[in-house]
């Protein structure tokens, strides 16, 4: 099967400079957006905060920009280097030169469906702010839950031992251990490591580059956990075809793509959880809803030991959250 090479992005820090790679017809399309843009730059009634928000508002609501009016508000936050509830009080400001060439180039990249989060280079995460860049996953509002809900099993143990499975951007671990004060992808794994850094909780994290198979973790590392916590992809390979382009553009796929039925990570997981875990250890998973009710059916197909306990609900009231344990 040929593979299609979109783009490679690089760092925010070089604002949306895109080489493009083997997919005839985007490149066209960025000249013309630019030409376009240009021309109506001319036409802005003003160089200040409020009607430089409202500009872009439109041009993100004319391209079906999702969210075009938080899109705005975090790029021109990010830009003055201020929060978004500041932006009603700087309204009559204008922006320097500098400043209103960042905003464009960072509106470029949001008009070409570039997700915020990568625009600006961060985003917040439980009480952490966490540096983010392509194509390592976003972590999502959902997810929060299971950082909360694996920090009250660990306070419930007096602390322990957790191992947590697909790092992304280290989101879990780095919150959960500034609260409390492994993936595939070598990006993955690096941002993780910038991410402990920034909250200085390195010291009390390794991170492991490997494959989930049995002998996966180095043989230091092969000890036991009373904690496993792990968002693995659970969208079937179907489902990716329907998503936004922000993230079929930009997100690892990897991240994402379960398979066929959405579960081959997981069936993955309850085979190697049980010897990663000490007895009364737990695995906390993410799922989507309708993946708790199998987990019965995959648990006996596996002969693995754990017990599936309980499902959580997310804040929409969606069985997201499994916990399972491994019996004394």
């Amino acid at each position: 099967m040929s593979r299609l090479n979109i783009m490679h992005v690089f760092p925010p820090s070089t604002f949306c400079k895109l080489r493009w790679l083997h997919c005839h017809g985007f490149s066209c399309k960025i000249v013309s957006c630019v030409r376009n843009l240009s021309q109506l730059s001319g036409q802005e009634a003003s160089n200040k905060v409020q009607s430089l928000l409202q500009f872009w508002k439109s041009q993100f609501i004319q391209s079906k920009v999702s969210e075009p009016a938080e899109s705005v508000q975090y790029i021109m936050s990010a830009v003055l280097k201020c929060a978004r509830g500041d932006l009603a009080r700087l309204a009559e400001t204008e922006l320097d030169a500098g400043q209103r060439k960042n905003l464009e180039r960072f509106c470029l990249c949001r008009l070409h469906k570039m997700p915020v989060q990568y625009i600006i280079g961060e985003w917040d995460f439980c009480d952490v702010t966490l540096k983010l860049r392509p194509p390592v996953f976003i972590p999502r509002p959902e997810t929060e839950q299971l950082a909360q809900l694996a920090a009250e099993r660990l306070r419930q143990r007096g602390g322990g031992r957790l191992l947590e499975v697909g790092c992304g951007s280290g989101a879990l671990s780095v919150a959960l251990l500034h609260w409390l004060q492994d993936d595939q992808s070598a990006d993955a794994c690096r941002l993780t490591e910038e991410n402990a850094a920034r909250l200085g909780v390195e010291d009390r994290l390794r991170v492991y580059n490997a494959t989930l198979t049995e002998d996966s973790l180095p043989g230091e590392h092969r000890q036991l956990y009373d904690l496993v916590v792990s968002n693995p992809p659970y969208l079937t390979t179907a489902e990716l075809r329907r998503l936004q382009p922000e993230i079929l553009l930009y997100e690892d796929r990897a991240a994402l793509d379960g398979g066929p039925d959405g579960l081959r990570v997981t069936r993955r997981l309850l085979r190697h959880a049980p010897g990663w875990l000490r007895p009364g250890g737990r695995l906390l998973l993410e799922l989507d809803p309708a993946q708790p009710a199998r987990l019965g059916g995959l648990l006996a197909d596996s002969g693995s030991p754990l017990r599936h306990d309980h499902t959580h609900s997310d804040y929409a009231g969606r069985q997201r959250f499994a916990e399972l344990c491994l019996p004394p």
